[in-house]
């Protein structure tokens, strides 16, 4: 193995290296807020001291019924307009692309002159033109 191998291998090998640390670098960074909850105050929820800087709500017996009006996600026209888009954008830039690789390409061959010369100089039944032809 050469030198230039050893290099790739030592770069590839520093490379996982260093992505392997950034991964655990971001799960330490997130940990923390992925993990918090709220702690409820000594006494229940109905004491929070008032030095805290918060209100102080009296526990109430009153049952509250809590009714969900909107439910997440998305609505299914939106889903659809998003697919419209999605397939619309994908087609102009299959368009774009084929132009693109189409005027790169070389231009056809121009046809045959069909010229006196031309014609007196064509094969005939198979044999090149020329001296040989001749013979």
């Amino acid at each position: 193995m050469n030198r230039i191998h050893r290099i790739h291998r030592l770069r590839r090998v520093a490379a996982t290296l260093a992505g392997l640390a950034l991964t655990w670098l971001g799960l330490a960074v997130a940990a923390p807020a992925a993990l918090a909850r709220i702690i409820p105050p000594p006494g229940g929820m109905g004491s929070v001291p008032a030095s805290a800087g918060l209100v102080t709500v009296p526990p109430s017996g009153a049952v509250t019924v809590t009714r969900t009006v909107v439910v997440g996600g998305m609505a299914g026209w939106q889903i659809a307009l998003i697919a419209a888009g999605a397939a619309l954008l994908a087609a102009a830039l299959a368009v774009l692309a084929d132009r693109a690789l189409a005027a790169t390409a070389s231009p056809p061959c121009p046809p045959p002159e069909r010229t006196r010369v031309a014609l007196r100089n064509a094969p005939i039944h198979g044999l090149p033109p020329g001296p040989e032809a001749a013979r």
